[in-house]
């Protein structure tokens, strides 16, 4: 869908309650009113200050290991002084501790002279935000009596079955405030919750996993991840050898985001143009117009997506996010800048474009899409991930990766799923794989705590299952 088309049919959501447990917008403005007085040697300040509730259920081995709930402040702060920079934080809000928080940021005031976002902080005000729908009453009433109760039904049945089951389920609320002396403020209350599973047999030989996260907990369904956690470990039981090399491989939609993920924050113009990441083609170029990877697919990011919303500004800065698409059938077509960046490379749009974090992965318009049950059925052989673990990036110019499947891997023959392997190191990059589709799904929300993430099942030839790996 183009940008126009997203604008045209998104909802437009109203700015969420003032939590009581939280600062409230007149409690920040006067928080960083007595920062500001606190200051000395004159120039600017902008501060992030949030508020924060947490509230985490956790267990292993089938028994509760703890549930608190905790409250906490987080305050930082930039100093700009006749063109030096600086800043520190503090998790407290009292007079002392927002003097010593000055002290270490005005002590240690540094010159950037080659830095085009350094400088005094910016007058965002003419920069209209987004107001997705991120709070949830009933998340923020999830307190730990429910959390825990449904945290001992998730477990149940892996405890009636002799397998062992460990999980999270986390609620969080905060407030984050941005503010200046230029006349910057932005505040934006949100609820999340997080649920995850993993269930293994006592053997140690067969695992399974599902978690999701999302804004609102009557959005997602804990016993659904429990039951798929539980079917994954029962389906991956007596794994057997199956040599290393090249498959293809059907991804999950939590294996294509994990795969992905890295991709992210490679976005950025400036890093291109030094020459560095995949989106480079040398010091002072980008890939902007060129094709990265298969035609049939799009990423962008939008903070009024339904299902994939987020905080509609930069908690740093302050800076509104936009939506944008950055790549689209398969061509490169935008990277992040600030606004200091804009300013400097004369830009005619000069509010900037900051990448969020959250991104949505999907096929244009008009691909046909499948599900991972019809990649099985047309599938020769190949092997289907769950999902990827400590991936981690050895070359950032080709993304080659390295990493272990995990939490459910097996061999599909003739259109079936035949039997349970084990676990794979790979050594691959997801430009590669993503520029070997050969079919793709529908985007779904994965776990990507702190972000609005959707990733779609894919198939993708020739994926390198580099070696053996002891991982369950």
């Amino acid at each position: 869908m183009s940008l126009i088309a997203r604008r045209a049919s998104r909802p437009f959501g109203p700015i969420a309650p003032q939590p009581k447990e939280f600062l409230t917008r007149e409690q920040c403005q006067a928080l960083f009113d007595n920062i500001v007085a606190l200051s000395t040697g004159g120039g600017d300040t902008s501060s992030s200050i949030s508020s924060q509730w947490v509230g985490g259920s956790t267990w292993a081995r089938n028994r509760m290991h703890y549930s608190t709930d905790i409250h906490r402040f987080s305050v930082g702060v930039g100093r700009s002084v006749h063109g030096a920079g600086s800043g520190a934080g503090t998790t407290r809000i009292d007079d002392a501790a927002l003097r010593e928080m000055l002290q270490r940021a005005e002590l240690s005031l540094t010159y950037q002279v080659d830095n085009p976002e350094a400088g005094p902080p910016e007058k965002y005000q003419d920069q209209e935000i987004s107001h997705p729908i991120l709070w949830s009453e009933e998340t923020y009433a999830f307190d730990v009596g429910k959390r825990t109760k449904v945290a001992q039904s998730m477990m149940e049945a892996s405890d009636t079955a002799g397998l062992m089951s460990a999980g999270t389920l986390l609620t969080r609320a905060q407030a984050p405030a941005v503010l200046n002396t230029t006349g910057l403020f932005r505040y934006y209350p949100v609820t999340e919750v997080e649920c995850s599973m993993t269930v293994r047999d006592k053997k140690g030989t067969a695992s399974g996993w599902a978690g999701i996260n999302h804004y609102a907990i009557e959005k997602i369904d804990p016993m659904k991840i429990a039951a798929i956690a539980y079917d994954k470990c029962v389906k991956s039981m007596n794994p057997v050898f199956v040599e290393p090399g090249r498959y293809v491989a059907i991804l999950e939609p939590q294996a294509t985001a994990d795969f992905f993920n890295s991709i992210i924050g490679w976005l950025d113009r400036s890093v291109a143009e030094q020459g560095m990441g995949p989106f480079t083609n040398g010091p002072g170029t980008t890939k902007i117009g060129e094709r990265v990877l298969d035609p049939q697919l799009m990423l962008s990011a939008d903070p009024m997506a339904p299902d994939a919303g987020f905080i509609p500004f930069d908690q740093g800065s302050g800076e509104a996010y936009r939506e944008v698409d950055w790549i689209n059938d398969g061509i490169l077509k935008e990277l992040a800048y600030g606004r200091g960046y804009a300013k400097d490379h004369h830009f005619s749009n000069k509010l900037g474009l900051p990448n969020s974090g959250s991104y949505t992965l999907h096929a244009k318009p008009g691909t046909p899409l499948r599900t991972v049950d019809e990649m099985i059925a047309t599938t020769q052989r190949g092997l289907l991930v769950t999902r990827f673990w400590g991936v981690e990036v050895v070359d950032n110019r080709s993304m080659m990766s390295t990493g272990y499947t995990r939490d459910g891997l097996w061999l599909v023959e003739n259109g079936k799923v035949k039997s349970a392997v084990k676990n794979f190191r790979i050594t691959y990059s997801p430009l590669f794989a993503l520029n070997n589709l050969e079919q793709v799904g529908a985007p779904v929300r994965v776990f990507r705590p702190g972000t609005a993430t959707l990733a779609p099942p894919v198939r993708v030839r020739d994926f390198n299952f580099s070696s053996l790996a002891d991982a369950i």
